[in-house]
C-alpha cells in the first residue's frame, strides 16, 4: 500500500467534516436573558414572556414556579437579539363557560398598552418584572380585630376596629 492512500482518506475524510460543520444554520448573535415575573409581589408560575425587538425575531420563554424564565430566540436557551426590546407578560386559563380568564393582568399581555421594556446586552444580570393587580373584581375581605365578648355599655366608647383606622 502506497504511504499516499492514507494521507489522501485523512484529507478527504478532513475537508468533509469540515463542509458539514459549516453548513448547519448561522443565526445573528444572541445574549443571555433570564430574569423573574412577580405579580403583588409574588411569583408568577407559567406566565409566557416576550420580548419583541423593533426589528427581528422575537424571544419567547416560560416562567416556573419560582416566577424564573429563560430566553430562547433560535435555539433553546440563547437568549434575545440585542437592542431594546418590547416585553409582553401573559397568563389565561379558560373557565367553565368557554371564557378566557386572565391570570395576569390583561394589558401585560398586549404589546400597545404592556409598556415593559428590557435592552439587551452582552453579560447582563437577570431582569425582574414586578407586575401591578389591576383593581380586583371582588372586593378584598375586610379585616377586623377580635372584640371582647362583653359588650361596653359607655356611652360615647368606640369599636377597637375604629382606634386601628378602620371606621
Amino acid at each position: 500500500m502506497s504511504p499516499i492512500r492514507p494521507f489522501l482518506f485523512v484529507a478527504t475524510l478532513s475537508a468533509i467534516l469540515v463542509i458539514l460543520n459549516g453548513c448547519g444554520p448561522s443565526y445573528p448573535q444572541t445574549f443571555p436573558v433570564s430574569g423573574t415575573v412577580r405579580l403583588a409581589g409574588q411569583p408568577v408560575a407559567g406566565a409566557a414572556v416576550v420580548f419583541t425587538p423593533d426589528e427581528g425575531q422575537q424571544a419567547t420563554g416560560t416562567t416556573d414556579k419560582s416566577g424564573r424564565f429563560e430566553l430562547s430566540t433560535f435555539q433553546l436557551g440563547d437568549g434575545a437579539l440585542p437592542g431594546t426590546h418590547r416585553v409582553t407578560v401573559a397568563k389565561t386559563t379558560v373557565d367553565e363557560d368557554g371564557k378566557t380568564v386572565f391570570l395576569v393582568p390583561q394589558k401585560y399581555g398586549n404589546l400597545q398598552t404592556s409598556q415593559l421594556t428590557c435592552d439587551v446586552r452582552e453579560e447582563m444580570s437577570p431582569v425582574q418584572f414586578d407586575l401591578v393587580s389591576e383593581g380586583n373584581s371582588e372586593p378584598e375581605p375586610e379585616i377586623k380585630p377580635s372584640l371582647p365578648e362583653e359588650t361596653d355599655s359607655r356611652e360615647g366608647s368606640q369599636a377597637s376596629g375604629e382606634k386601628l383606622g378602620q371606621e
